[in-house]
């Protein structure tokens, strides 16, 4: 009789136990079956001969943290295990576990070629950093092959593109719609039509994708209830402007009042430099915004907390009445300002201190202006 009959191979394990018990075994100790969060960064070698083996890289095992840690080998085993794969490595973030893939098989000299359709943070990778180091990328439309064909070349490691069949899904019912990664939203006419579009979408997702719908985001919405990578559009009487969302406004908000505290002990100076530099990142980015009395207001509000933190590192009243009259601040209004009960917000708000700090006080200083930077 045939042995393979006799005895069938063994059965690969179902998903599920892989999920759960791949990578790992049972403490020897007391039995725990929980795989336990290793917080040591550094090791106990035996003798000096596997020490320097663990070194060399010649016996598998771990010599510090920042390469290697039991809990995490266990995590990057148990993914191979589940992906039928030989080996996983375990990274922070995506954009570092595609930095770590494209810089392992590319070298200078190399070249890339990529679908024009990425992720932002896919496509600066490409387009900005690694031609630093040699490795230069071209961008051709996804779904034009003979563009993919035309693009390759001898020097060629990579063709490198996203997954697009939910967009490929929603333009061939005719939808419109904006994705980044796993957001995106879709806009119909109506409530009814929104309800049937979610449904008939919801399944095409976990049937046909194999994916999970995040179902306390996903609802059906008036466009300026709901947010999208930090926009939203407006409605009222101007409808249908990009707005900056108002959970993006209160963020904002609550940066600038950390980066402006009144008790850190820094001068005006330095928290105006440490502030323009986040003021330029993020006016960057939503420079894309088509409301900009937003900004005026959030300009004005900035340097109304400024004249606050100056106000109170001038302290008493001999030195805040001298230096409003430094500022060419008249001699009866410096006296009445200086000798104000007024809490800090409320006497900044006072015509003595607008008019010592005024707007171009902070443009000398290099306070970025938001609303300059607008350009819609």
């Amino acid at each position: 009789m045939d042995q393979s009959r006799r005895h069938p191979p063994p059965k690969r394990p179902h998903p599920d136990t892989l999920a759960v018990h791949a990578g790992q075994s049972p403490d020897p100790a007391t039995g725990a079956r929980a795989v336990p969060i290793y917080q040591s960064a550094s090791f106990v070698f035996p003798d000096a001969d596997t020490a320097a083996a663990l070194f060399n890289m010649e016996v598998p095992g771990h010599v510090y943290s920042r390469l290697s840690n039991p809990t995490v080998a266990v995590l990057e085993e148990r993914i191979a295990a589940l992906e039928g794969g030989v080996g996983a490595i375990a990274t922070a973030s995506g954009q570092a576990a595609l930095h770590l893939a494209l810089v392992t098989l590319m070298g200078r000299g190399g070249h890339v070629v990529a679908s024009a359709s990425l992720y932002g943070g896919s496509h600066n990778l490409l387009h900005y950093t690694l031609p630093r180091f040699g490795i230069e990328t071209t961008f051709v439309p996804a779904r034009d092959l003979g563009a993919w064909r035309k693009a390759i070349r001898p020097e060629t490691r990579l063709l490198f593109g996203e997954s697009e069949e939910l967009d490929k899904e929603l333009e061939g019912r005719g939808h419109r719609f904006c994705r980044y990664a796993d957001d995106s939203n879709l806009y119909v006419r109506s409530a009814r039509a929104g309800a049937r579009v979610l449904a008939s979408i919801s399944c095409f997702i976990t049937q046909r994708l194999k994916l999970k719908v995040n179902w306390s985001k996903s609802t059906v919405d008036r466009p300026w209830k709901r947010s999208f990578l930090g926009f939203s559009f407006t409605g009222g009487k101007r409808p249908k402007r990009r707005k900056i969302a108002p959970k993006a406004l209160a963020r904002f908000k609550a940066r600038v009042k950390a980066l402006t505290r009144r008790n850190q002990g820094r001068s005006l100076g330095h928290v105006i430099t440490t502030l323009s530099a986040y003021l330029r990142g993020w006016i960057g980015y939503f420079e894309f915004c088509q409301t900009p009395a937003v900004l005026r207001d959030l300009d004005s509000w900035i340097r109304h907390r400024l004249r606050c933190l100056q106000w109170k590192h001038w302290k008493v009243y001999r030195r805040r009445k001298a230096e409003l009259l430094k500022r060419g601040i008249p001699q009866a209004l410096a006296h009445t300002t200086a000798w104000s009960a007024k809490g800090p917000w409320k006497i900044s708000h006072t015509p003595g201190v607008r008019m010592a700090l005024n707007n171009h006080f902070f443009d000398q200083m290099g306070l970025i202006r938001l609303s300059a930077h607008h350009n819609m």
